[in-house]
């Protein structure tokens, strides 16, 4: 599975590959390394792009979990180790990759960088738009309410309520239930003159 280069051992495992139709809510996996390689000594990358975490043991081992892993999406772990003399890799190429497998990776960690930058930009102006129209909305009806409030009180001004009741004697004002009519009508059909 590795190959052996002048300078390092280098390996790249694929367990999921793009081609997988089947989510995962969760994966995980350990690589563990031959005895003294440690994290000193040793590279390792995942990638994916669903939500991942990786750890390094204290003997060096890469663990990796990968969180809700939709269908189509893939995982790949990068491995790199130093060359040791005893090192016993069957398939061998010759040159050096250690720089190369570097820039690649550090080429491909800024490329994800810059997706998820312009992601994140993406939502930010996807909810910043309708916030501003609320705001302007909100903005516009205080307006609003404050014209109409200016235009009422203008409507009102000069114009005098008074809650007391008008100057007006008991005599004038007779309750309803009293017939007045009898009281005024003392004439040919009255009894009393």
């Amino acid at each position: 599975m590795s190959t052996a280069y002048d300078d390092v051992v280098a390996l790249e495992w694929e367990p999921f590959s793009a081609l997988n139709a089947t989510p995962a809510a969760r994966v995980t996996g350990t690589f563990t390394f031959p005895e003294g390689i440690g994290e000193s000594n040793s590279w390792a990358w995942l990638h994916t792009g669903a939500a991942s975490e990786t750890t390094r043991g204290a003997d060096g081992s890469l663990r990796f979990t990968v969180t809700d892993l939709p269908g189509g999406e893939y995982i790949n772990v990068v491995v790199m180790t130093e060359r040791r003399s005893d090192s016993a890799v069957a398939r061998t190429q010759a040159g050096a990759m250690k720089r190369r497998i570097l820039n690649q990776e550090q080429w491909e960690a800024q490329i994800a960088d810059d997706d998820r930058r312009r992601r994140a930009r993406g939502r930010i102006v996807m909810w910043s738009i309708p916030a501003a129209l609320a705001l302007i909305l909100a903005v516009a009806a205080l307006i609003g309410a404050q014209r109409a409030c200016a235009q009422a009180h203008k409507g009102t001004e000069g114009f005098v309520y008074w809650r007391e009741p008008p100057d007006m004697s008991p005599g004038l004002r007779a309750p309803r239930s009293s017939p007045m009519w009898c009281q005024a009508s003392k004439g040919p059909w009255g009894t009393g003159r």
